[in-house]
């Protein structure tokens, strides 16, 4: 008696679904943790803030950024948070080309029931550079735009007042000339 056809392919498909999942399981072990993507510079008066994403989860963030000595230093330590204010660091000269990067720090459990630093053991955790930062380029300046807008709130404000005296001008006129009525 011949064995149907679909637990015949069921039967051979088996092993190759088997070594597939304990591939990604094996792969899944060993995956860090989420690394930073989408770093962006935000940089408005020369306040300078880096954001990236995700919202971290088992894991903090660490912001380095190299100084004119292209050493690393270390900014925002341990945050969870998914932006970082490096003005500090970026006003000490507007003219230097900066490297950020974004480190994710994994989290383990101690034996006292706290959260605690995953212990990297010389390793350097996984990061992520953002792309080079001029402060003197790459700015946005509302000091210009806030000049703009008061100009033209100025020029309303004329506006509207050259108006009313107009209109009070145009009535004093009908009160002084006497009317044909009479």
């Amino acid at each position: 008696m011949a064995i149907p056809m679909r637990p015949r392919l069921l039967a051979a498909l088996a092993p190759t679904f088997l070594g597939f999942l304990l591939l990604q399981v094996a792969a899944g072990a060993g995956t860090p943790p989420g690394k930073a993507f989408n770093l962006t510079w935000i940089s408005t008066d020369f306040k300078t803030i880096l954001e990236w994403q995700p919202k971290p989860t088992n894991y903090t963030y660490t912001v380095q950024i190299s100084d004119r000595s292209r050493n690393w230093k270390y900014k925002c330590t341990g945050t969870t948070d998914t932006e970082c204010d490096l003005t500090d660091e970026i006003v000490k000269d507007v003219n230097w080309t900066y490297e950020a990067r974004v480190l994710s720090v994994p989290w383990r459990n101690s034996t006292h029931g706290k959260e605690t630093l995953f212990g990297t053991h010389g390793e350097e955790p996984p990061f992520t550079n953002a792309r080079k930062f001029l402060p003197y380029r790459d700015k946005t300046l509302i000091i210009v735009g806030a000049v703009v807008f008061l100009v033209t709130v100025f020029i309303i404000l004329l506006t509207i007042s050259l108006c009313k005296r107009r209109k009070n001008r145009a009535g004093q006129k009908r009160k002084n000339t006497p009317s044909r009525l009479a």
